[in-house]
């Protein structure tokens, strides 16, 4: 699991107390508007090994997964403004094998997939201070194998920043995400007992096609966030969002998360990436509530202009107040090189 500025008139040059700023400031303002546009097109492709382990703690049940990665990614980059429109995309194709006590797909064919993530964010620069983003991000992924696996998500995020000196930036913003299994999931166990014992068809026609309909989530939430930046090139930033999930297979839920991430470059060719998530969901009507504790580290290392070297570590810890239920771990690295054009 990737400004410009438009300046207003001071308070002086308002209320007449210096025609000079005036005259200055608006030279400089349409100096701003007449700088041409600029397009930057760019690529790289990313090749290398990921390797998945999984599994409950309870019972010591595993499913891992071990294979080759390639990952093409295209950026196009557009510079009219105050505005800064980019967009990419990302193609990811893994083969592999699975093993472990609860694997149940293990042949290579069975374990590829391809995803498909198109990302589309629009900046615009509007005071020295003030900014504001919208960021839409799609993301699919098809599985050979086990197709009940396949799944989209949509997430929308339109932001307003505030900058406080030269390195504080504060944020608002409202997140919305759609997760989506295109696939039937099929009749449970208690829903088949209910169809064979329903006296009419309406009520079993009724869950046939609740079993044909696509599992869908969708979240609303707000999201407030603080960008540090610290000194060699390093920042901090850190977010809380909370908002409410409906479900229309299982009951709805509020979700909160909190999300923290650390930029350092300890040298010049390298750079480092550790964030921390912690995402709880509140089932209030089911009363039990899900904590999901996940832990990253993306560092890569420039060997030079072209080549760099890249490694992904993904850990997701998962547990749960409700009865019976067993916490989970599971441990994701991406290790490739990376060619960028």
């Amino acid at each position: 699991m990737k400004n410009t500025t438009f300046k207003t008139l001071s308070l002086s040059a308002i209320f007449g107390l210096s025609a000079l700023a005036v005259s200055a400031q608006s030279a400089d303002i349409q100096t701003k508007e007449a700088a041409p546009s600029a397009i930057s097109i760019s690529g790289q492709v990313e090749a290398g090994m990921r390797s998945v382990f999984s599994g409950n703690f309870n019972n010591g049940a595993n499913s891992n997964q071990l294979g080759g990665y390639t990952r093409p990614e295209f950026d196009l980059g557009f510079t009219a403004n105050p505005v800064d429109i980019s967009l990419s995309y990302i193609l990811t194709v893994f083969g592999g094998k699975s093993f472990g006590s609860a694997a149940t797909e293990r042949d290579f064919g069975s374990n590829m997939y391809f995803e498909h993530n198109p990302t589309l964010i629009i900046k615009s620069q509007m005071t020295d201070k003030w900014s504001s983003q919208f960021l839409a991000d799609f993301d699919y992924q098809n599985v050979t194998g086990n197709q009940s696996s396949n799944a989209t998500a949509l997430a929308l995020e339109p932001s307003l920043s505030y900058k406080i000196g030269d390195r504080v930036t504060l944020s608002g913003a409202y997140y919305f995400e759609r997760n989506t299994n295109p696939n039937a999931v099929g009749l449970s166990n208690d829903d088949i007992k209910e169809v064979r014992a329903a006296k009419d068809m309406a009520s079993v026609s009724s869950k046939l096609i609740e079993a044909a309909t696509p599992s869908e989530t969708l979240l609303h939430a707000g999201k407030a966030q603080i960008k540090v930046s610290l000194p060699g090139d390093a920042s901090l930033t850190t977010y809380g969002r909370a908002g409410r999930a409906f479900d229309n297979k299982a009951s709805d839920y509020y979700q909160y998360r909190l999300h923290s991430e650390l930029v350092v470059k300890p040298a010049t060719d390298l750079s480092i990436r550790l964030r921390y998530r912690l995402t709880v969901a509140d089932y209030n009507t089911d009363k039990f509530t899900k904590f999901t504790n996940q832990g990253r580290v993306i560092a890569s290392y420039s060997v030079n202009p072209n080549l760099s070297v890249d490694l992904e570590n993904y850990g997701t810890f998962g547990s749960s107040t409700k009865t019976g239920a067993k916490a989970s771990f599971s441990n994701e690295q991406f290790l490739g090189m990376t060619y960028h054009f």
